[in-house]
């Protein structure tokens, strides 16, 4: 981020608070299993140390995080910033909300690293222990259908019928694309 000169100085340059966002989405998506449930149940709970005891726990058992920001090495001292982005009605189930929110603390609020970092989108691929719970997200209904489907056959027939862009979509229709079901489009 350029400055015009006129203003003070940011406290997190939007270049690191992208750094952050990107490996902390890295590392939440990697871990999503481990910590997916509890993040729902601290949601509806409204009590977020249940999330950071699940955060803790795959800190220490799961894939470890490097170069991390300040939320991942120490959680529990983000527990009222992580209560209020759950309280907002902004994290949808959604662990990119959850580490663009995050990304920014301590220097920034939970809302204005979001903010940010939702001008900014990641584009980088879903991490593929997040890819179920990004399909059942995004895609319900076929989420379902794919969890009905009984043969290859079937998986490609409920994928097909979508002519969706999604990149993770897409990603999950390609190895299907060539095979030989001889399965046409509905």
């Amino acid at each position: 981020m350029q400055r015009s000169g006129k203003g003070r100085k940011p406290k997190l340059e939007t270049k690191h608070l992208l750094q952050r966002r990107e490996s902390l989405t890295t590392w939440i998506e990697q871990n999503w299993p481990r910590i997916s449930v509890a993040m729902r149940k601290a949601e509806s709970s409204s009590n977020p140390a249940i999330a950071i005891t699940a955060m803790v726990a795959a800190k220490e058992e799961g894939i470890p995080g490097v170069f991390q920001p300040p939320f991942y090495d120490a959680p529990e001292e983000y527990e009222a910033a992580l209560g209020e982005f759950l309280k907002s009605g902004r994290f949808h189930g959604n662990p990119r909300n959850l580490a663009a929110a995050m990304a920014g603390l301590p220097e920034l609020s939970w809302k204005r690293s979001f903010d940010i970092c939702i001008k900014h989108p990641y584009k980088g691929g879903v991490a593929l222990e997040a890819y179920r719970d990004y399909m059942k997200r995004k895609f319900p209904d076929r989420f379902r259908e794919l969890i009905e489907a009984q043969t290859i056959t079937d998986v490609k027939i409920v994928l097909d019928r979508s002519r969706s862009i999604d990149p993770v979509y897409l990603h999950f229709k390609e190895p299907l694309k060539n095979s030989p079901s001889g399965v046409q489009r509905e």
